[in-house]
């Protein structure tokens, strides 16, 4: 049985024997061995096999029909709480808490993606004042065609100052 499961997960994998092998840091016949079942894996390689790709070693050996997912999450004492209560839910309580979840997950990741916009319109902002400094704002007393006089340019204050002008 065992040989079956290694032969389902090096091909979800895509390699070949040798290169399943060589990913395992196994020799090709070692590993062709387990995989004919012409010889019996170690228990240090079933828990290499369920901690590389996520099953349990029950399922390896044929106990459970279904591939068990196992993450290794790293969860705070208070979270194991919530999965216990979530698995003692009925189904429509299940579903109820599935429903919230993924309506919360997409809320965080718009205000995240909102916020990586932003972000990328301010950097193209600053981007384009830098790369087009002729659209600075010059006082008219800053011309460069005639030459400006003390008079004209307390005549440019003078009016930009009038509160009334």
């Amino acid at each position: 049985m065992i040989g079956i499961k290694l032969k389902e997960i090096r091909e979800s994998t895509g390699m070949n024997k040798k290169e399943f092998a060589q990913y395992l840091g196994l020799k090709y016949t070692t590993y062709n061995g387990y995989e004919t079942e012409a010889r019996e894996p170690s228990s240090d390689f079933l828990i290499l096999i369920s901690e590389k790709f996520d099953v349990s070693i029950d399922y390896l050996l044929g106990l459970k029909c279904e591939s068990e997912i196992l993450h290794s999450y790293k969860l705070r004492s208070g979270e194991y709480g919530h999965i216990k209560k979530y698995r003692d839910l009925d189904d429509f309580g299940r579903e109820t808490v599935d429903i919230a979840l993924e309506r919360e997950t997409e809320r965080v990741t718009s205000l995240k993606n909102r916020d990586k916009r932003i972000e990328e319109l301010e950097t193209s902002q600053a981007t384009i004042i830098d790369i087009q400094p002729h659209l600075e704002v010059n006082a008219a007393h800053l011309r460069t065609d005639i030459e400006v006089t003390e008079e004209m340019i307390k005549h440019d204050d003078d009016i930009m100052d009038d509160d009334d002008f």
